[in-house]
């Protein structure tokens, strides 16, 4: 993947590309490389492309490999591992290399830095360890007229430090490849059964199997040398709108498929809507005046006006009801008129009816004639000893023990008719007409037929 400045597909066009320029530069970013096992080559690397022809993939790409079906330019590895190893490569083009007359470029590259086991891999034993994330810099410097590269890697307080230069063929990549006008930045994660070239130190020389777990790369930054390196990544901000007066809110364009939206004016006192033909006029406002007293109503009693309270006149008598008598102070009440319907009544001691009982006056009362309907009542004496009962004539029965009631004795029980004979249940008749054997704690017999089972 090429890192571009725009949106495009026009991988002809240089000034699409986005190419650092690193010279003078630290560049850092936060690595977590715990998911590439052994066989896996995740990696970010700088190279001057486009070239001219479009190659097999039409995106003008080109490396210091020079595929036959793609371009053929300098590279520079910034880095490429996996959690085992980790490998910065210089590949100028300087078509010079003894031994390998057809080589344009140095395939295998020089100089080259790579991390030993001791120093980077999987687990505590380990200065970096690679199963936890860690930050990778490296620095862009000139020393002495030569470019000088150096890489550290940090992980809390370990760090693993290698540099790269001075070297004939680091500064043609400077000069001629070249970082000094910038190259294109590439990134890429791929596999193969024979990576062992890059990490056989630690995973051997047998065949390989990456298993394509992810890894990651984040809070890239360019700072320059010098200057403090960030150590998080640049949260944006929200932005913080500067405080103004509010503006009235222009009207939106009219829609062609809505109805017009009327632009805002001032207010102003509206008039008085027109009366509709189709409803009742909105009567006109006017000052409040006190509110006369409705007239009345033919279907309502008249509602009487509110006068100030005056003593109420005693009610006139109905003709439906008694009248009412006048308040009079409190005087005795005299005895009530005799009714022809009872006994008369007297201050006296009444005289003995023959239908009630003689009714007592409120005095201190005598002894009351025996009534013949009632027992007579005895005048209260005070409390003499109780003299002892007489005998009755009908002697309580001795408190001796009765003798054990004489058990009743058992019948003997009918003998059971042989031959699985059954009995008499109900309306439900057996083979056996007669009823008298069977008893509930004698036999059990099953049977009756109809569907039924009753047992006795």
């Amino acid at each position: 993947f090429s890192l571009m400045k725009e949106p495009t597909v026009d991988y002809s066009d240089a000034s699409k590309f986005y190419k650092p320029l690193l010279v003078g530069k630290t560049f850092t970013v936060d690595m977590n490389m715990d998911g590439a096992a052994c066989g896996c080559n995740l990696n970010f690397y700088l190279v001057d492309m486009p070239v001219s022809s479009a190659g097999k993939d039409g995106d003008h790409y080109c490396d210091a490999q020079c595929f036959p079906d793609m371009g053929c330019c300098a590279e520079f590895d910034m880095n490429e591992g996996n959690a085992n190893v980790q490998q910065i490569t210089n590949h100028a083009c300087t078509d010079d290399y003894s031994g390998h007359p057809d080589w344009a470029c140095n395939k295998w590259g020089d100089p080259e830095d790579k991390s030993h086991p001791f120093q980077f891999s999987q687990g505590k034993a380990h200065d970096i360890d690679s199963s936890k994330p860690y930050v990778f810099a490296q620095k862009f410097e000139v020393v002495n007229a030569n470019l000088v590269i150096t890489t550290t890697m940090t992980q809390g307080p370990k760090e693993v430090v290698m540099t790269m230069g001075p070297s004939d063929q680091l500064n043609a990549m400077w000069k001629d490849g070249s970082l000094e006008r910038g190259m294109a930045f590439v990134t890429g994660y791929w596999y193969a059964s024979d990576m062992n070239w890059l990490d056989g130190e630690e995973c051997g020389s047998g065949a390989e199997h990456c298993d394509n777990n992810p890894t990651y790369i984040s809070n890239w930054r360019i700072t320059t040398n010098g200057l403090p390196v960030p150590t998080t990544a640049p949260m944006p901000s929200p932005a913080v709108p500067t405080p103004t007066p509010p503006l009235p809110t222009p009207a939106p364009t009219p829609s062609p498929y809505s109805p017009p939206v009327p632009m805002p004016t001032p207010p102003v006192p509206m008039p008085a809507p027109m009366p509709s033909p189709y409803s009742p006029p909105e009567p006109t406002p006017t000052p409040p005046v006190p509110t006369p007293a409705p007239a009345p109503s033919p279907y309502s009693p008249p509602v009487p006006m509110p006068t100030p309270p005056v003593p109420m006149p005693a009610p006139m008598p109905s003709p439906y009801s008694p009248p009412e008598p006048t308040p009079t102070p409190p005087v005795p009440t005299p005895a009530p008129a005799p009714s022809p319907y009872s006994p008369p009544v007297s201050t006296h001691a009444p005289t003995p009816s023959p239908y009630l009982p003689p009714v007592p006056t409120p005095m201190p009362t005598p002894a009351p004639t025996p009534s013949p309907y009632s027992p007579p009542v005895p005048t209260p004496t005070p409390p003499v000893p109780k003299p002892a009962p007489s005998p009755s004539p009908y002697p309580e029965p001795s408190p001796d023990p009765s003798p054990a009631p004489t058990p009743k004795p058992t019948p003997a029980p009918t003998p059971k008719p042989s031959g699985g004979s059954k009995c008499y249940i109900g309306s439900c008749y057996g083979n056996y007409m007669a009823s008298a054997w069977c008893d509930k704690s004698e036999y059990n017999c099953k049977g009756c037929g109809n569907g039924k089972s009753v047992w006795c």
